[in-house]
């Protein structure tokens, strides 16, 4: 997004269009996280103090000599002190424009939460996070918990191989069995056929879905942070989901009696505006909502 988008998101918020002015500066930051200008802006159009604060913080950590952010975030820090700066006070010291940038908007989302009881629970390692979790982690944000793909995902292709196995040797014995005998008897002739015909078959289905079972398991994360709801799955489509602690509305689980004995089932996620993912074949789903809901009822 070039500067020139960034007037043009300064000029709405100078006429009042919050929302849309937060949206534009909220894509801003995301490809120009640097930006001390965008994110001073941008702590004018989000409402929650806490936003507030945040975008404040990160012009000041961009440059900290920046007043305008300083004064704002004095502002904030005392109650009965006068409300931040206005549209018109922020113009009249408008610091320069910069092209080079850093965040994302989902920064913007996130809140500074104060200490509570998920300032107990401890860190999940590092090495047990996904790649593409880790890679949008913002600075100090803590992963609480990580949820798994079950291994009975891998149980129909496993199914197919055991059959193509035993196809096989059925094939095998019934060809030995003619060949010794210099003929084929009826029942060997119909084994004979059934093996063949389905030896194919069974190695195709259980080789390819154990190939994409092995895909899934390693394509789909799914994180619980100190801010944030965090999930992706696919590698060619992918299906991804970054969802404020604040926003999301519920989290359900939908169990089989398969999942209920081996302890998986489908996570469904459902957030404010419509927001609604569904991570299938999650392990131990009760644990994690149980973890998510402690948090939101904070």
């Amino acid at each position: 997004m070039s500067l020139d988008k960034l007037n043009d998101a300064i000029t709405k918020a100078k006429s009042g269009d919050k929302v849309t002015a937060g949206k534009m500066l909220s894509e801003y930051v995301r490809e120009n996280p640097s930006n001390e200008t965008a994110w001073l802006w941008l702590s004018v159009c989000v409402s929650p103090i806490e936003q507030k604060r945040f975008c404040l913080n990160k012009a000041l950590s961009i440059n900290p000599h920046n007043e305008n952010a300083r004064k704002a975030l004095e502002k904030l820090d005392v109650p009965s002190s006068q409300p931040p700066p206005s549209f018109a006070e922020l113009s009249d010291n408008q610091p320069a424009l910069q092209k080079s940038v850093q965040p994302t908007s989902r920064a913007t989302q996130s809140v500074n939460t104060p200490a509570s009881n998920r300032s107990k629970i401890p860190n999940v390692p590092m090495e047990n996070v996904g790649e593409y979790i880790q890679s949008i982690l913002m600075p100090n944000e803590r992963v609480l918990a990580t949820a798994q793909i079950h291994w009975v995902i891998f149980m129909t292709p496993a199914i197919f191989i055991v059959l193509a196995i035993f196809s096989t040797i059925a094939y095998f014995t019934s060809s030995l069995s003619a060949v010794s005998a210099n003929s084929l008897s009826n029942s060997s002739m119909s084994v004979l056929l059934i093996s063949s015909s389905c030896c194919i078959p069974f190695w195709l289905i259980g080789i390819i879905g154990l190939i994409v079972s092995f895909i899934r398991s390693k394509t789909t994360e799914f994180a619980l942070t100190d801010k944030r709801v965090i999930g992706k799955s696919g590698i060619i489509k992918r299906n991804s989901l970054e969802l404020v602690l604040g926003k999301v509305e519920s989290i359900s689980v939908n169990q089989n009696i398969l999942g209920r004995i081996f302890d998986f089932g489908t996570l469904v996620v459902t957030g404010s505006g419509g927001t609604h993912q569904v991570f299938p074949y999650i392990a131990e789903p009760m644990t994690m909502k149980k973890t998510i809901n402690s948090i939101l009822a904070e």
